[in-house]
């Protein structure tokens, strides 16, 4: 059996691990996001160059 001590630096380390890890998942919502909008971009770059192809035929 453990004892309080063992179970709080355990439980210690558990907590800065899910802290580590929340952090990593904030970054990496935030590429997607970022990612997001430049595919909301280009798509948009792209409707105006068919377009204009589309008026040029």
């Amino acid at each position: 059996m453990l004892d309080e001590t063992e179970v709080r630096k355990i439980k210690s380390g558990l907590i800065h691990e899910i802290e580590d890890l929340n952090q990593e998942i904030s970054i990496k919502q935030k590429e997607i996001e970022e990612s997001k909008k430049r595919t909301w971009i280009t798509q948009a770059k792209l409707k105006v160059v068919n377009k204009i192809l589309e008026d040029q035929e």
